[in-house]
């Protein structure tokens, strides 16, 4: 599930502390050591701060976007 929200939207923060939330409580369920549970929801934020980026460096450049007809 992907939900596309304007950087800085209240509605993204409260989604992403319900899926941490979930995440945590999970892990927990198949008795993930807490240390190992801290690295994996780390790395997880790391990623979602790096796509967006990624995804704009990756996204092709149009030379032709500013050219009136």
């Amino acid at each position: 599930m992907v939900v596309y929200l304007k950087p800085g939207n209240i509605f993204g923060v409260i989604i992403s502390i319900f899926i941490i939330g979930f995440l945590k409580f999970g892990m927990g369920l198949i008795n993930v050591p807490g240390k190992v549970m801290n690295i994996i929801i780390e790395l997880l934020l790391v990623l979602a701060i790096m796509f967006p980026q990624l995804l704009k460096r990756l996204k092709p450049k149009n030379s032709f976007s500013n050219v009136k007809k």
